[in-house]
């Protein structure tokens, strides 16, 4: 079992510093307050995951254990200052990723093996789970925002997936 020590889900000058934060599901997360001022995180988690309200002091952390796997982001808040807000996902494997800023991201250590077949689910706050979607120039929709790719030994694969903005909310 390991804490996540190195990446804490930290509190800086009143906002969550991650605006998605990964975990796995039995990981212990390091919850930081680097302000000088007390906030709380209200882990708003779904069935079968920890919910928590913890109140952190200034200059202070604490911990927060899933406990189990959520099937999208959960918000996390601050019911001291109302804007904060942030979201934590807890997954039971390792196999996972948040985008970058540029929309890339990339997922290590895959187990290998022939026609490795992984499924994927792309979600964003707004929008929730993103069904319409154009990949690599062609409609597609995703079923609840998932959709399957299948791996070769080795294999990187790239694709280009539009989002039309009509379909998130303002």
């Amino acid at each position: 079992d390991a804490t996540l020590s190195m990446n804490p889900f930290d509190q800086k000058n009143c906002e969550f510093l991650s605006h998605i934060f990964p975990m796995r599901s039995t990981q212990t997360a390091i919850v930081k307050n680097s302000d000088p001022i007390g906030h709380n995180a209200k882990i708003d988690a779904p069935s079968g995951v920890r919910s928590d309200n913890l109140l952190i002091p200034g200059g202070q952390s604490s911990t927060y254990r899933a406990g189990g796997e959520a099937r999208a982001p959960f918000a996390v808040t601050c019911s001291i200052h109302p804007w904060m807000k942030s979201y934590m996902i807890s997954r039971n494997n390792p196999y996972f990723a948040v985008t970058k800023p540029d929309g890339t991201f990339e997922i290590k250590g895959l187990p290998a093996g022939e026609g490795l077949k992984l499924e994927f689910c792309a979600w964003q706050e707004k929008a929730n789970f993103l069904q319409k979607v154009t990949v690599d120039g062609k409609a597609a929709n995703w079923n609840k925002g998932k959709f399957t790719l299948e791996f070769a030994p080795d294999e990187t694969k790239n694709l280009e997936v539009v989002i039309d903005a009509s379909v998130l909310p303002k």
